[in-house]
């Protein structure tokens, strides 16, 4: 049979009773809250997943806008597009089309279908070059200006010195798919060795027939 506890015993047992409950109640704390920080973390992973799989996942291709058939300033998308011509030139013109090629003609127009140079028919030994800019819209003051900085572009080779007429055309869009020469705007043309294309552009106005 079990003795009964004296008082000091009784009170020995209540003191480790006491310090027994006060040792435990941090660790209930720490255990209720292990739930709500893992709870936390489990949003946190799962919040990473949905981020990761919506923004890198290879079977769902990130949206490109497609690319729209515009082109800048006012030149007409189908000006930049068109293929050109595929004729060859003349022994010696490739140097002279692609100086003119160099010509800034602005926002307004373009060398398009391009240049063509072939031996001139009036003067044997020279060469005739017919260039054609493409635009919308273009008039005469425009396609001057064009024909002028092409030919001071043309100036900057030394093959231009076999040049004898430079001929300059307008052409636009005639439908959604096909440009052609405007009828509405002649071509100019000049006796290309009778000016100076080093002279300012406006001292060449009259360069044009």
């Amino acid at each position: 049979m079990t003795e009964p506890l004296t008082p000091r015993e009784h009170a020995d047992v209540r003191d480790l009773l006491l310090a027994g409950s006060e040792r435990m109640k941090p660790n209930g704390i720490l255990r209720a809250a292990v739930p709500v920080s893992a709870s936390a973390l489990v949003m946190g992973l799962v919040g990473i997943m949905v981020a990761i799989n919506l923004a890198g996942d290879p079977s769902q291709p990130a949206v490109v806008p497609e690319p729209t058939a515009t082109a800048t300033g006012g030149i007409p998308s189908l000006c930049v597009e068109y293929g050109g011509s595929s004729a060859d030139n003349a022994p010696g013109g490739d140097a002279i089309a692609v100086a003119a090629a160099t010509a800034d003609l602005g926002e307004e127009a373009i060398l398009s279908p391009g240049v063509q140079v072939r031996d001139s028919t009036e003067s044997p030994g020279t060469l005739e070059a017919t260039a054609r800019v493409c635009g919308d819209g273009l008039d005469r003051p425009d396609l001057i200006a064009a024909a002028t900085a092409i030919a001071k572009a043309i100036y900057s080779d030394p093959a231009h010195a076999r040049l004898s007429t430079l001929t300059v055309s307008a052409w636009r869009p005639i439908s959604p798919e096909a440009i052609a020469e405007d009828e509405n705007l002649p071509s100019v043309s000049t006796a290309y060795q009778t000016h100076d294309w080093d002279a300012a552009a406006d001292a060449l106005v009259t360069a044009w027939e």
